[in-house]
């Protein structure tokens, strides 16, 4: 992932409080001073005077004080999307999964699932000539299914599909070195190494991003009126699409 990975060191609960268990022994200890004052002073206090009784001076529990409460784990907060696979990270940049193109759709939905911490909605796919009945996982701009064209690209088992700048739960949706839907054709290439621009026809443009192979696949970003409107991956440069051997 183009984020970089930051550690930072976990702040002190304690940080800028007394112990009040310290400060409730020296309010007692001036509470037993002051009263020793009164007595050699007030009246009866000389010879022959009735004696003063101070009353002893109890020290009350006092109740624990509890640290506040830290998460239990990272909390997600991007969704990136590279030529090999699909990672979720924390604000501070922080790797909480990482599931290749190769891994079982099924299980694939679940790890990421498991990482963005949201169910997403499951849409059946009925069969085809080229494929048994699958499913489409949406968390709201982003989609994985299987697509039984990439199966020779890498030993792709699914596909990643961005169309939004932030999943329904609020999460990032990155490309490559941050990009992301809105960004011009020009800030593109210009911001991502390596990146190839090209007409497929009727003016649908497309970026490929992280290329792989001289240029044949990787991450395909398509533009409408020259602002970036999608993302998915892995995906064919131009061409579109690989081949099912089923035929259509």
């Amino acid at each position: 992932m183009a984020k970089s990975v930051v550690v930072g060191a976990r702040p002190d609960p304690y940080s800028g409080h007394m112990n009040r268990r310290s400060r409730v022994a020296s309010v007692i200890a001036l509470s037993v001073i002051s009263l020793m004052g009164l007595t050699g002073c007030g009246p009866g206090g000389g010879a022959g005077g009735s004696p003063t009784v101070v009353p002893p001076v109890v020290e009350r529990p006092t109740a624990a004080v509890s640290p506040s409460p830290t998460p239990s784990g990272p909390v997600p907060a991007f969704v990136v999307i590279s030529a090999h696979g699909v990672g979720v990270g924390d604000s501070d940049s922080r790797q909480i999964a990482d599931v290749p193109f190769t891994t079982d759709l099924a299980r694939a939905a679940a790890q990421l699932t498991t990482a963005m911490g949201t169910a997403p909605t499951v849409i059946p796919v009925p069969a085809t000539p080229c494929q048994a009945a699958t499913s489409i996982y949406d968390w709201g701009g982003l989609q994985i299914t299987f697509d039984p064209y990439m199966t020779d690209i890498g030993d792709t088992q699914f596909v990643a599909t961005v169309t939004a700048t932030h999943t329904a739960a609020g999460l990032e949706l990155d490309g490559p070195y941050n990009q992301t839907v809105g960004m011009s054709l020009a800030d593109v290439l210009s911001h991502v190494p390596g990146s190839v621009s090209g007409d497929r026809g009727e003016g649908h443009i497309e970026a490929l991003l992280d290329p792989q192979e001289d240029n044949l696949w990787g991450v395909v970003m398509t533009f409408t009126a020259g602002v970036a409107d999608g993302f998915h991956a892995p995906g064919v440069y131009i061409v579109g699409h690989g081949f099912c051997e089923a035929g259509t």
